[in-house]
């Protein structure tokens, strides 16, 4: 069901609804969230929210425009034209650059690791 509800995403109202249909099946998709102790009071539960993750390790692997970092993305988007096309999409090539294009966005937007300590 997981590539359907991906393919029904055409616009912001849709990819809401997406995004409630993954969270339905605790599935993270452009946040996360979780109920734990307050961290300034152990007799109180807060609830956080926290950014996503991509799939290279660090935002930098997108934001940096080193050779190294260039490789990597390289890589990942060789990995993802692969398996998208093992599970038969018709264009693993442009899905795999849309996807890469959307982590790219998405790190951006993270804040980095010294910032969110």
């Amino acid at each position: 069901p997981y590539l359907e509800i991906i393919d029904g995403v055409t616009d912001r109202e849709s990819l809401l609804a997406a995004v409630v249909e993954f969270n339905k099946m605790n599935q993270d998709t452009l946040f996360s969230w979780y109920v734990d102790r307050d961290p300034t009071d152990d007799s109180q539960h807060a609830f956080f929210l926290t950014q996503p993750s991509t799939s290279l390790p660090d935002r930098t692997y997108y934001l940096e425009d080193s050779e190294e970092m260039k490789g990597h993305r390289a890589k990942l988007e060789e990995r993802m034209t692969f398996f998208f096309g093992l599970i038969g999409r018709k264009d693993a090539a442009a899905e795999a650059k849309m996807a890469l294009a959307l982590e790219m966005r998405v790190a951006g937007a993270q804040t980095g690791k010294a910032e969110s300590r």
